[in-house]
């Protein structure tokens, strides 16, 4: 009794707090007991509960719901990108990881911090960050088997996916970088060299098979072999710096994270 009454007397006032005008335009309050998950798409959250009700971890879910979204909001994030992420476990000082990108080795920082790093510059582009980072990440917080992480993004990107409204809108204002390059306009743009419409069903059938290697052979499918040297040619070709060993050699890092009194 005295238990189920503290959880009543908690609901009470957390009732009193979170009264909601159900007439007007403004959401309900998003409650749960097990675990939440929010993204900025609904694939990505749906694809992150089904982590959950697998037995996944928080990271479990949240590692799914980042793979999903390389999918289905490809402006958004994806496999060429970087990994930042804040976690603690209940009673824990707050953990940092700092999966961004490194420069090439051969990069001068004499000659980078002296010019004027353009959008399309090969010096803009970094080691990718994020399959290493996922892979420390579910190491150390993560419950399901590294392969389950990929399930639902392989799907998606070999079956099609529904292109959202949002996601359209940021996807056409891609299209000129997108046409300008060789290796991007084929797979995001289509024969009249637009992009997809929302509600347009799109497939990344190549995307699904890199994913698929990473999740059956971990991050060094990404890192090292086909993977690598295919994106250190092109990287060179774009007048950049990069080595097969820049790939290899690729760690993120635990950090301390930046904290202020409030």
């Amino acid at each position: 009794m005295g238990s189920r009454s503290r959880t009543l007397d908690q609901m009470t006032i957390l009732s009193a707090c979170l009264k909601t005008d159900f007439l007007s335009l403004s959401r309900s309050h998003a409650m749960g007991a097990r675990g939440m998950v929010a993204t900025s798409h609904p694939l990505a959250t749906a694809a992150a509960q089904r982590a959950f009700l697998n037995g996944g971890s928080a990271m479990d879910a949240a590692l799914t719901a980042v793979i999903v979204q390389g999918v289905v909001d490809p402006a958004m994030t994806g496999l060429g990108g970087d990994c930042f992420c804040l976690m603690a476990r209940d009673g824990e000082r707050v953990h940092a990881f700092n999966g961004s990108g490194r420069s090439p080795k051969k990069a001068s920082l004499c000659d980078l911090r002296a010019s004027r790093i353009a959008m399309g510059d090969p010096a803009a582009i970094t080691i990718p960050g994020a399959v290493d980072a996922w892979a420390q990440l579910h190491e150390a917080y993560g419950r399901l088997p590294w392969a389950d992480l990929f399930t639902d993004a392989i799907a998606l990107a070999r079956d099609g996916f529904v292109v959202h409204e949002r996601v359209a809108h940021d996807w056409q204002g891609a299209i000129p970088d997108l046409t300008a390059s060789k290796t991007a306009h084929p797979l995001y743009l289509d024969d009249q060299g637009q992009s997809p419409a929302a509600g347009t069903i799109w497939q990344f059938p190549d995307l699904a098979h890199t994913l698929n290697l990473i999740a059956q052979r971990g991050p060094k499918a990404f890192y090292e072999g086909d993977l690598a040297t295919a994106m250190v040619t092109l990287a060179q070709d774009l007048g950049g710096q990069h080595s097969l060993n820049d790939f290899a050699d690729h760690r993120g890092e635990w950090v301390q994270p930046i904290s202020a009194p409030y």
